[in-house]
């Protein structure tokens, strides 16, 4: 995460959104009035998702329950096959 005055953001803009796009950072301006944070959009949109996933109830157990499943007791074919 990099952290910026807004004045010197404002003269490395095109820099810091390049970073942004490039490195999926996270780019937190600070100013008087208050904070503001600027990530890609790629960012933007994985974040909204695991929101979505995260209000689904039962998909943290579905996940947690395949993350320690070994691969092996995986079926080789998917079941629409």
């Amino acid at each position: 995460m990099i952290n910026i005055d807004i004045c010197d953001a404002k003269k490395r803009l095109s820099a810091l959104l390049s970073s942004c796009i490039k490195n999926d950072d996270v780019i937190t301006m600070r100013s008087k009035k208050g904070n503001v944070v600027l990530l890609s959009e790629k960012c933007y949109n994985n974040m909204i998702e695991s929101i979505y996933l995260a209000g689904i109830n039962g998909v943290h157990e579905d996940v947690d329950k395949v993350t320690k499943t070994p691969s092996c007791n995986f079926s080789k074919t998917a079941p629409w096959d």
